[in-house]
C-alpha cells in the first residue's frame, strides 16, 4: 500500500476518541484500506438524478404529544454507572438610484434636506454606471448615489449656497470633488440644504427654509452641512459631501447620529467650493461608517493644481484605498483625553463607554493639555468673520447673483443688493469681520486671533508627540430644539467649541455616534495628526449560534420532565441515559414551537426534514452522538432586522434554525479533583438558531442576541431566562483587515449566558486575534471559553470541522414530514410581533421610531405601555414617564417591568392627572415617588399629601400681586422690555406655591398684569 493511499488512523481514532499504539494503529491502516476498497465499488454506479433514501420506507416521522410520561427511578439507573466517570452587486444603479430618488420625495416634505433634486441627470448617470459594470470596467464606487452640499459648483446645476444672493446661480463649470467624485463613478441626486453661505450651527439660516433632524423633526440637525448629515441620516442617501469651517461636518454629524470626516486641510480640493473662510473652508463626508467615508476620500482627495492651497502630498494609503480597499489600523494607539474638554461638560457617560471600549481593545488613554484651546472661539469667530467679510465682496448685484430693482445709484445698487439678498447671519458676520479688520481693530483683533491660532496649533504638535489620537466630545450636548438659540448667537457660537480648535490647526477630525441622551444621538471626535486620516482598524466578523430552550413540558424525544430545579439526574430517563435498546419519538409541540419561530422571522418552512446524528465524545453526551439536523433543518433562511443603540438599522441573516437535544451537564465543584455529570437537561428541546456572520462588532452581536431573546419571549416558546441557561450563545469570532472579502480563521467562544458577557466575551477576543497576528502568530480553529471573572477567553479544546462530526440520517427516526395546512393553523396562532407592534406605536400613536422600537423591544414593557396608555389615553406621556423616571428606577433597583413598584394603572392615572391639570410637573414627580411604596389609589395618595394644583385665578392673582410688590426693581425692568425676567417671577409663584400653581396660569396672569 503507497503512503498516499494510506488512511489517516491517528486521526480517526482522535475523533472516535480511541487510542491506538503503533501496531493497532498498522493493522487498522491495512484493513480501512481494504474495507475502503470495497465501497469504493459503489462509484461505478450511476446515480444521476436519484433521491437519496434514508430509510427503508417511504414514510414520515411520528410525533408524540407533549406530556410528562417518564418518571426517573435515580437510584435505578445509576447502578449502571461505572465506579468514578472523571470528564471532561446585488442591486443595479439604476435601481438604487430610483430608491433613493423615491425615498427623497417622501421625505423632502418634512425633512427639507435638499435644494435641488437632479432625478433625470441621476438616472442617466446610473444607466451609464450600470453599462460600465456590464463591460467590467466599474469600480467600487461606481453606480452608488450621492449627493453633494450645494456650495460645490456644479456644471448646469444651480448652487445656491442656501442664500438669496445666488438663487439662480447655475455654475458653467464643475468643483474639482464634483469632478474627481463624478469621474469614480458615483451618481449624484442633487444639492442639499445648508446655512446660509455655510455660516451657522443649526441650519436655520438657510434662505430655503430650516432643515429637520432625522431623529426629532422638532430638533435642528446642526449647520452647516445640516441638509447632507439629515440626508445620509434620514436614509435618503447613502453618502453626501459636506464643507467643515469650524465643525459643520462632525457637530451635523454627532445631531444626525452618523459619521462625518473633516480631513486635513488641503487634502481635498477647494477648487469650485463656494469660499466662506479661506484659510478654514475643507471639504469632507458624511456616511453612517468611517469605512465608506474612507472608501469615497480615496476617490475625492488628492493635490489639484487648480487650488494653491492643495497639498502636493499623495500618500500611498490614499491610493491604495482608491485602488485597492482599505489599509487596517496600527496596533496599541496611545489616545489623548484633553482635560480642557472633559472639565466643560456636565456628563461624560458616553465618552467613558468609548475609553473603555478603545481600553479594551488595547489602546491606551492618557490625559493631556491642550491650554490654549479655551480662546479657539473668539479666535475663530475674528478670523472666520474677517476672511468672511472679503470672500462676499464680489456679490455686489453687478456681474451675477441678486440684483435689486431699479436701483438709483451705484451705492445704492450694492447696499440693496447685498442687504436684500444676504440673510440676518451673514450680514452679522460680515459686520464682525469688517469690524476686525478695520483701522484702529486690526493689531487687537485679527492680528491676535491669529497669534492665538498660532498658539493652538503649537498645542496640538506637542500633544501630538505624546499620543498618535484625541478623543473630544464633538458638540456640548444632543441636538437642541428649533428656535432655541437662534436669536443668541452667542449661545449658538459655543456649540462649537470642541470642534473649531483642530480647525484652526488645520487637523483632520472624525464624529462618529456613541450614544443618546434624552433619545436624541450624541457624538465623539477624533482629532488625529495632520494626513492621518489613515488610522482605521481590523474588522471583525461575528456570527452567533442561539441555543434556545424550547417551553415543552417535556423532552424532545422522551416523556422526562423539562422542569428547571430537580436534583441531580432526577430528570434523566432510559432515553436520556442512552441505555441499550431504548428509542427516540419525537414531541410534536417543539415541531411546532420551531415552526412558529421560522414563520416570526419570515423564513423558508421545510415541510421535509430529517434528523441526524452528530457524532463526538463528551462526558455529558451519553450516546456519544447528538441528535441534531444538519442538512435539512425545519427552518431555513430567514433575515431579523435591528435596531442598534446609534440608530442605525442592520438586517442579519438567519442562515437556519434546527432541532436537537441538549447535552448534559459537567459539574466541576461539588467533587475535590473529580467531575460529576448530571444529565437533567439531556434531551432537552433545543431550537439552535444559526446566523450568517453578518455582524461587524460586538455592539451589533448583542443587538442580535437581545431580538433573537425577545422574539422567543414574544412567541412563549422560551421563557428568556438566562441565569437558569434557557437561552445561550455559541459566539463564532474571527478577525481580518477593513476591506478584505475572504474570511479569517474562526474560534467559537461556547456557552455564553448573558449579554454582558456576550459583549465582553466578544470584544476580549478580537483583541486577542489582533495581538496573536500582529506578532507574527496564527490563528488556530479552536473552541474557547470565556471567563468572566478573569475578563478573558481561554482554550477548551481542537475545534470539530462539519466533517469530524460524520453527520448521517438517524436510522431511529423516520423523515419530518408535515402539511402546509399544519403551517398556516401555527401561522394564525402568531401574537403581535415586535415589528408589527411598533409600527402600529409609530402610525396609530404617533411615537417616534426610537421610543417605538425601544417600548417595543420587550413584550413586558410593551404591555406595560398598553394597559397604561388604555388608563390615561396619553401615548407620548406614557413613553416618556416609562423610558424615563420609571425605568430610572428600575435600573438603579436592578428590576425588570415586571417587578415595577408602581403598576400601570397607578401611572396611568398619574398622568390622567397631569394632563387635566390636578398636577403639576413637579407635584406629579413627588407622586410617583409616593407610589413606589404606596399601594394605593392615586386619587386618595394625591388628597393625603396635598399634591392638587392651585388653579383658583383670584388666589394666584393675590401671589403674584405679591411677589411684584416684593421685587419693584425687576418688575420695572420687566415693563422696559427684558422678556427673560418673565421667567424669574413665574418661579417665584411656583417657590411661593410649593410648585402647586399652574405655570401656564401665572404667565398669563403676569402679562395680564403688565
Amino acid at each position: 500500500m503507497d503512503d498516499e493511499d494510506k488512511i489517516n488512523i491517528p486521526h480517526l481514532a482522535m475523533l472516535a476518541r480511541l487510542s491506538l499504539d503503533d501496531a493497532a494503529i498498522r493493522r487498522a491502516e491495512q484493513e480501512l484500506h481494504n474495507i475502503i476498497t470495497m465501497i469504493d465499488q459503489m462509484q461505478a454506479v450511476d446515480t444521476t438524478g436519484v433521491i437519496p433514501m434514508a430509510h427503508p420506507m417511504d414514510a414520515q416521522q411520528r410525533l408524540r404529544s407533549d406530556q410528562v410520561t417518564e418518571h426517573v427511578d435515580r437510584e435505578r439507573f445509576q447502578r449502571n454507572a461505572p465506579a468514578t466517570a472523571e470528564g471532561y452587486y446585488l442591486y443595479s444603479a439604476v435601481e438604487l438610484t430610483q430608491y433613493f430618488l423615491t425615498e427623497i420625495k417622501r421625505q423632502q416634505p418634512t425633512s427639507n434636506a435638499f435644494i435641488t433634486v437632479d432625478e433625470q441627470g441621476s438616472l442617466n448617470a446610473a444607466a451609464a454606471a450600470d453599462a460600465q459594470i456590464a463591460n467590467d470596467q466599474g469600480g467600487a464606487l461606481t453606480g452608488i448615489p450621492m449627493a453633494h452640499k450645494d456650495v460645490f459648483c456644479t456644471n448646469n446645476v444651480l448652487t445656491t449656497c442656501g442664500s438669496r444672493m445666488l438663487e439662480n446661480f447655475v455654475a458653467p463649470y464643475d468643483a474639482t470633488v464634483v469632478h474627481n467624485l463624478q469621474t469614480a463613478g458615483m451618481v449624484c441626486l442633487g444639492k442639499t440644504n445648508m446655512d446660509e453661505f455655510a455660516m451657522g450651527s443649526s441650519n436655520e439660516n438657510s434662505a430655503f427654509g430650516p432643515v429637520a433632524n432625522p431623529w426629532h423633526p422638532d430638533h435642528v440637525p446642526g449647520g452647516s452641512s445640516g441638509g447632507s448629515a439629515a440626508a445620509v441620516g434620514s436614509g435618503q442617501i447613502p453618502v453626501a459631501t459636506g464643507t467643515d469651517t469650524g465643525g459643520s461636518i462632525r457637530q451635523p454629524a454627532a445631531f444626525c447620529g452618523i459619521t462625518g470626516l473633516k480631513p486635513t486641510y488641503g487634502r481635498v480640493s477647494r477648487y469650485g467650493m463656494v469660499a466662506f473662510a479661506s484659510s478654514l473652508d475643507q471639504g469632507g463626508l458624511f456616511a453612517h461608517t468611517a469605512q465608506d467615508i474612507a472608501l469615497v476620500l480615496g476617490s475625492m482627495a488628492g493635490f489639484d493644481p487648480k487650488d494653491s492651497t492643495s497639498t502636493p502630498r499623495n500618500d500611498e494609503w490614499l491610493t491604495q484605498i482608491a485602488q485597492q480597499g482599505i489599509p487596517q489600523l496600527a496596533p496599541n494607539l496611545k489616545i489623548g483625553l484633553p482635560t480642557e474638554y472633559f472639565q466643560a461638560m456636565t456628563d461624560t457617560d458616553h465618552l467613558d463607554e468609548v475609553r473603555r471600549i478603545l481600553q479594551q481593545l488595547g489602546h491606551t488613554c492618557i490625559d493631556v493639555a491642550l491650554p490654549n484651546t479655551q480662546m479657539a472661539i473668539p479666535a475663530y469667530y475674528v478670523v472666520a468673520g474677517a476672511e468672511a467679510s472679503t470672500n462676499l465682496s464680489r456679490y455686489d448685484g453687478v456681474r451675477f447673483g441678486h440684483r435689486c430693482e431699479n436701483p438709483e445709484s451705484l451705492e445704492d445698487l450694492y447696499q440693496r443688493s447685498r442687504s436684500e439678498g444676504f440673510g440676518e447671519e451673514v450680514k452679522r458676520r460680515i459686520l464682525t469681520g469688517t469690524y476686525a479688520l478695520s483701522v484702529g481693530y486690526f493689531d487687537a483683533y485679527y492680528l491676535q486671533a491669529q497669534k492665538i491660532r498660532r498658539l493652538i496649533s503649537n498645542d496640538f504638535s506637542n500633544v501630538f508627540r505624546q499620543v498618535d489620537l484625541l478623543l473630544t466630545p464633538t458638540a456640548p450636548g444632543p441636538a437642541f430644539a428649533a428656535g432655541a438659540l437662534k436669536q443668541d448667537p452667542v449661545a449658538m457660537y459655543q456649540q462649537d467649541k470642541f470642534t473649531v480648535p483642530a480647525s484652526l490647526a488645520g487637523l483632520p477630525a472624525l464624529s462618529m455616534p456613541c450614544g443618546f441622551k434624552q433619545g436624541l444621538p450624541l457624538g465623539a471626535q477624533l482629532i488625529g495628526p495632520a494626513y492621518r486620516e489613515d488610522l482605521m482598524n481590523w474588522e471583525a466578523v461575528i456570527g452567533l449560534e442561539i441555543h434556545v430552550q424550547l417551553a415543552t413540558k417535556s423532552k424532545i424525544f422522551s416523556g422526562a420532565s423539562t422542569e428547571f430545579g430537580a436534583e441531580p439526574n432526577a430528570q434523566a430517563c432510559a432515553i436520556d441515559l442512552g441505555l441499550p435498546g431504548v428509542l427516540p419519538v419525537l414531541n410534536e409541540a417543539a415541531v411546532a414551537m420551531a415552526v412558529k419561530f421560522g414563520l416570526a422571522i419570515g423564513a423558508q418552512i421545510n415541510l421535509h426534514s430529517v434528523f441526524d446524528r452528530k457524532n463526538y465524545f463528551y462526558p455529558d453526551l451519553p450516546k456519544g452522538y447528538q441528535i441534531s439536523q444538519f442538512e435539512t433543518p425545519i427552518v431555513g433562511f430567514g433575515e431579523v432586522e435591528l435596531l442598534l443603540d446609534d440608530g442605525q438599522q442592520r438586517r442579519v441573516g438567519v442562515t437556519r434554525a434546527h432541532l436537537e437535544e441538549d447535552a448534559g451537564k459537567s459539574v466541576h465543584d461539588l467533587f475535590p479533583g473529580q467531575t460529576g455529570i448530571d444529565l437533567n437537561r439531556t434531551g432537552t428541546p433545543l431550537l439552535e438558531v444559526v446566523s450568517e456572520p453578518d455582524m461587524r462588532s460586538a455592539a451589533e452581536a448583542v443587538a442580535y442576541f437581545k431580538k433573537i431573546h425577545a422574539l422567543a419571549r414574544y412567541l412563549k416558546i422560551c421563557d428568556g431566562n438566562l441565569a437558569e441557561g434557557s437561552m445561550r450563545c455559541d459566539a463564532n469570532v474571527s478577525i481580518r483587515p477593513v476591506g478584505q472579502d475572504s474570511f479569517g480563521e474562526r474560534t467559537e467562544i461556547k456557552n455564553i449566558n448573558s449579554f454582558r458577557f456576550v459583549e465582553r466575551a466578544i470584544n476580549y477576543e478580537i483583541q486577542r486575534q489582533i495581538e496573536v497576528l500582529e506578532n507574527g502568530g496564527k490563528i488556530e480553529r479552536e473552541t474557547r471559553l470565556y471567563d468572566p471573572d478573569k475578563d478573558e477567553t481561554r482554550s477548551m479544546r481542537g475545534k470539530e470541522l462539519s466533517a469530524d462530526y460524520r453527520y448521517f440520517p438517524d436510522p431511529d427516526l423516520l423523515p419530518l414530514v408535515f402539511s402546509e395546512a399544519f403551517v398556516e393553523d401555527i401561522r394564525t396562532q402568531l401574537p403581535e410581533l415586535p415589528e408589527a407592534r411598533q409600527q402600529r406605536y409609530c402610525e396609530a400613536l404617533e411615537l417616534s421610531p426610537y421610543d417605538a422600537a425601544w417600548l417595543s423591544n420587550d413584550p413586558d414593557v410593551a404591555n406595560f405601555f398598553d394597559q397604561t396608555v388604555t388608563i390615561c389615553g396619553n401615548a407620548k406621556q406614557s413613553a416618556n414617564w416609562i423610558m424615563g423616571e420609571l425605568a430610572a428606577v428600575l435600573n438603579k433597583a436592578d428590576l425588570d417591568i415586571t417587578q415595577s413598584p408602581v403598576s400601570p394603572q397607578q401611572l396611568g392615572q398619574l398622568i390622567a392627572r397631569l394632563d387635566d391639570g390636578t398636577l403639576s410637573s413637579k407635584t406629579a414627580k413627588t407622586l410617583f415617588d409616593a407610589l413606589r411604596t404606596a399601594d394605593t389609589d392615586v386619587d386618595e395618595l394625591i388628597d393625603t399629601l396635598n399634591l392638587k394644583q392651585m388653579s383658583d385665578s383670584g388666589e394666584l392673582e393675590a401671589i403674584v400681586e405679591q411677589v411684584m410688590a416684593d421685587n419693584p426693581a425687576q418688575l420695572e425692568q420687566l415693563r422696559g422690555g427684558k422678556e427673560k425676567l418673565l421667567g424669574f417671577f413665574v418661579g417665584q409663584v411656583m417657590k411661593l406655591t410649593q410648585g402647586k400653581a399652574n405655570p401656564q396660569q401665572v404667565n398669563d396672569i403676569i402679562r395680564g398684569k403688565l
